[in-house]
């Protein structure tokens, strides 16, 4: 199968192989789709449906459409698991990012539940951490696995401790540099880091000027800085300096559309935060507020007018 154009007539014939149970259609479907483009699927889909089609990706692929899922739809998929089995097969696999922000979106119950089963302590105490910021806060926004080496270490031993860390981070964009006290002190890329003689030491070569943020930042802060030093990730650093995790421009890319949407909302007089599918008398009620104002300036012009 070549890779499928998701429009109005696939969907149609998505449905009908549904209800034929091909599921050989269905595993070449899933096979060779993005992720995401299956998470938008799931949107159109009714719920019999949507567990038809999970069934058959791999829990790799499956972890990253749980995350590009709509909120709803996730909550009602992974109603289908226990505790454990969303503790092992999803939770697990993920970044602690990503793990947060499925997690953040369901019942304070279900969350102890599932972190519970969780296997790797380190990693359920890095969420519990994390769940415990404002999502609209850094620390809220942020992973915790990062790569990073001690000020007084050489290059050589820097490089030798990234291939050790390098397991448990999915892209390295720089390493950061720290003292004795975990504080952080500069950062050096991957390239200076190959080019830098294998024995001096990271103190001497590593790049000073390194812009971070406090796990307190607001969001909108955040994304103003993506955007005005067009920065890829930020390092995120707690009260007493120490570093604590980063921020990659992934994360920021839904707050800046989130921010625009709120733009157009208000300038569109609009103020609730509802999407064009909403009921029709709750994109009523967000507009109401303006909608009085108009009215009673319309009286009071008329009345003007008339006197």
């Amino acid at each position: 199968m070549e890779y499928p154009v998701i429009d109005a007539a696939f969907i149609k014939q998505l449905r009908k192989k549904i209800a034929d149970q091909d599921h050989e259609f269905i595993v070449e479907f899933v096979g060779t789709a993005y992720a995401q483009d299956i998470a938008e699927l799931t949107d159109k889909l009714n719920p019999e449906e949507v567990k038809y089609v999970l069934q058959y990706i791999q829990s790799d692929k499956m972890v990253k459409v749980l995350v590009e899922m709509e909120e709803t739809v996730r909550e009602k998929v992974l109603a289908n698991y226990t505790p454990l089995e969303i503790a092992g097969q999803f939770i697990q696999n993920m970044d602690s990012d990503d793990a947060t922000y499925v997690l953040s979106n369901l019942p304070n119950r279900d969350k102890e539940l599932i972190i519970a089963q969780l296997t790797d302590i380190e990693f359920a105490s890095s969420l519990l951490s994390l769940l415990s910021y404002d999502e609209h806060t850094a620390g809220g926004l942020m992973a915790v696995e990062l790569v990073k080496a001690n000020e007084n270490w050489t290059v050589q031993q820097a490089i030798d401790e990234i291939r050790r860390q390098a397991e448990d981070v999915e892209t390295i964009y720089v390493v950061y540099v720290v003292d004795d006290y975990l504080r952080l002190k500069g950062l050096i890329t991957l390239k200076n880091l190959i080019l830098a003689n294998p024995d001096s030491k990271l103190a001497e070569v590593k790049n000073e000027e390194v812009i971070s943020v406090s796990t307190s930042a607001d969001s909108e802060e955040i994304a103003n800085l993506f955007k005005k030093y067009d920065l890829v990730v930020l390092p995120v650093i707690n009260a007493l300096g120490q570093l604590v995790g980063r921020i990659t421009v992934d994360d920021v890319v839904e707050v800046i559309k989130e921010e625009a949407k709120e733009d157009y909302q208000l300038m569109s007089g609009i103020t609730e935060d509802v999407d064009a599918t909403d009921k029709v008398w709750l994109l009523s009620r967000a507009r109401l507020p303006w909608l009085i104002i108009g009215l009673l300036g319309g009286v009071a012009s008329s009345r003007f007018i008339e006197l």
